[in-house]
């Protein structure tokens, strides 16, 4: 079994954390200029000592559950948590580094425990479903934005493994924690993948077609990793915006085939073997909450609402 947090992390942060305080930025926006790799770690640790602490508080609380000291309360609860970690999940993807990449795996199976410990309190549970069984009865009336908010975090509970026994919990946790390093290495080796394919060309006239701008990108993406030429670097998406522009048919069919043949390409960034699994466990973790498969578990929380919505829709476009 993964450890869980309050076992885990520290219940302090340096006040000098740029994290410690929140942002006096426009909006409480990340002072990115302040924000080093090694201030995300303790925050996001301390911010989970700290949240389950918060949550703690209302779960135990003597009192009869009201919007208050229940549904408010959780709303308010882990801003710590959340500074850090809305700062570090959104420089991960858009300017990642091998530090940030190794607090991810470290950390993935800890936000799973995480976030497992709370929606799967019962606890917690039982104080939000006395407010939705009092709304119902009309005992209790809501403003229609709390009405969503309950309605909201009762479906969050139930998807999260609530009404399952002892027993399907326990392995729910364990996929959690195991689905969310395997998310973790997939995107590593998916960025270290893109990165490898990258595809230099050494002569400008097989360029012909990039704009100026795209050509001295290519050109510092090419010096910055020690290379003559033009780098060419892989988009982490299917189709790769240089082809529409370039006009030689033997670098376009080079760009094509190495944005084809990333992830399967065997060795240290091959992401076939963690996709399969991934596949798998996602699929296992769906069945036991009473869903046909991955897809659906996905759609049920989102606009469409099932796969069945989500096909017509597609059928419709598709031609």
């Amino acid at each position: 079994m993964t450890s869980t947090p309050e076992t885990t992390t520290p219940t302090e942060l340096d006040p000098a954390n740029p994290f410690a305080a929140p942002s006096t930025l426009p909006y409480g926006l990340p002072d990115f200029s302040a924000i080093r790799e090694e201030h995300y770690e303790p925050a996001i640790l301390a911010g989970m000592a700290a949240h389950r602490a918060e949550v703690e508080a209302i779960a135990t609380n003597p009192e009869p559950a009201t919007v208050e000291n229940t549904l408010e309360a959780l709303e308010r609860s882990g801003q710590l948590l959340g500074r850090a970690a809305r700062a570090y999940f959104n420089q991960l993807p858009s300017d990642s580094t091998p530090g940030l990449e190794d607090v991810q795996e470290r950390l993935a199976p800890l936000f799973a425990a995480h976030q497992d410990a709370i929606n799967m309190d019962a606890r917690l549970h039982a104080r939000a479903k006395a407010l939705a069984d009092a709304a119902a009865a009309g005992d209790l009336v809501l403003e229609p934005d709390t009405a969503y908010l309950l309605e909201k975090q009762m479906t969050q509970f139930k998807r999260s493994g609530i009404a399952l026994s002892a027993g399907d919990q326990d392995t729910l946790r364990e996929l959690n924690a195991r689905i969310t390093t395997l998310e973790a290495s997939f995107g590593r080796k998916l960025l270290a993948g893109a990165n490898e394919a990258s595809v230099l060309v050494t002569e400008e006239a097989e360029l012909a077609g990039l704009s100026a701008d795209a050509k001295a990108g290519a050109r510092a993406a090419a010096e910055a990793r020690g290379q003559d030429g033009w780098l060419l670097e892989m988009q982490l998406f299917t189709h790769q915006n240089v082809l529409a522009s370039l006009e030689d048919a033997a670098t376009r069919e080079r760009v094509q085939s190495a944005s084809m043949a990333r992830g399967a390409t065997g060795g240290e960034n091959d992401t076939r073997e963690v996709l399969l699994e991934l596949a798998r466990l996602r699929a296992q973790h769906a069945q036991l909450l009473g869903y046909e498969h991955h897809a659906a578990y996905i759609a049920a929380d989102a606009t469409a609402g099932t796969t069945a919505a989500v096909n017509e829709m597609l059928g419709r476009l598709a031609p």
